[in-house]
């Protein structure tokens, strides 16, 4: 592959930092444009070039972005409680339209890849239900900060392309899990099921997605994949209480053991609503009930794509984490 100028945001984080260090074993010029405050230790020994703004501001994005072949927008924030919200509007919808406003005004981009998320797709209450690019979005009615952050910025995107011919590929990964994934602070749950202090689990599922898979999937996005479209990166849908039962195994540890039902979870989020603890609300009880399966058909014809067991993602995670005294 010919060596290109490329920009990344989201660098420092989990799927960031695989992928700056993939593009670098490649050979390109790797930008990366974060915060002052950003942390690096995931992406040691690796040469990049640091430039540093805010996210929100596309002047700042505009002066990283000159000469840039590919542009990736990774960068986020992902929350379930309603304290969240208002960051994760300013990050993911704002970020996002000062991110598109550089991209547009870059005369040497070639294609911007943005990194999108699988609850733009929606969800469902049943395990039968495996949901595709064409699904109707069915989450507005439930009003959860995350899901309609990354939507409203999705469909901004998708605007962007089809009134500015913005030249954008939109990857919706699901679960991603890999190494790393343990320092993520959405992770906390896991991580304690992996040491065997966590006895409960939800009644919802998950599509794990192997992490190599979905950095590859970003990769090919540079030459593959139509202007405009969306391409879900899932891997195998299982409920949280086998994930759950493969993390604790692979550690060997006991697994949760006591279910917990919807209106117990509920019962818990109101709670702590009144009470004002800061655990939970009735907004993060709510995605864990519900099941996140998802088809790759399109991703997989297009891009390449290759999707893993979930238990080969499980185990790569735990031994990056055993590596690093996590667990």
């Amino acid at each position: 592959m010919q060596k290109q100028k490329i920009l990344i945001t989201g660098a420092s984080g989990f799927i960031g930092s695989a992928l700056v260090r993939e593009l670098c074993s490649l050979g390109h010029d790797v930008h990366i444009f974060a915060r002052p405050s950003s942390q690096f230790e995931l992406m040691s020994n690796l040469k990049f070039t640091k430039h540093f703004g805010s996210l929100t501001d596309s002047t700042d994005i505009i002066q990283a972005l000159k000469g840039c072949d590919y542009f990736y927008h990774l960068a986020g924030a992902i929350g379930y409680k309603k304290s969240q919200r208002q960051n994760m509007f300013q990050v993911n919808l704002e970020g996002t339209r000062a991110c598109v406003e550089a991209a547009l005004k870059t005369s040497t981009l070639k294609r911007m890849i943005y990194m999108s998320s699988v609850v733009t797709v929606g969800a469902s209450w049943s395990a039968n239900k495996v949901l595709d690019e064409t699904a109707t979005y069915n989450m507005k009615a439930y009003n959860l900060g995350y899901f309609e952050s990354k939507k409203e910025a999705e469909d901004l995107v998708l605007k962007s392309h089809q009134k500015q011919n913005l030249p954008v590929i939109i990857l919706n990964p699901s679960t991603v899990y890999g190494p790393g994934d343990m320092l993520k602070g959405s992770r906390k749950t896991q991580l304690k099921v992996a040491q065997g202090r966590f006895l409960f689990y939800p009644p919802g599922g998950v599509s794990v997605a192997r992490l190599q898979s979905v950095v590859e999937a970003l990769v090919a996005a540079q030459v593959k994949g139509r202007f405009g479209e969306r391409y879900i990166l899932a891997g195998e849908n299982i409920s949280v209480k086998k994930l759950f039962q493969l993390i604790a195994q692979k550690n060997n540890v006991s697994p949760p053991r006591f279910p917990l039902s919807k209106a117990v979870m509920n019962f818990i989020g109101r709670i702590c609503e009144i009470f004002k603890l800061k655990a939970f609300d009735r907004s993060s009880v709510l995605p864990a009930q519900m099941f996140h399966y998802y088809s790759s058909k399109k991703a997989e014809l297009e891009l390449g794509y290759q999707p893993e067991l979930a238990e080969k993602s499980i185990e790569e995670s735990l031994n990056w984490s055993r590596d690093h005294k996590l667990i």
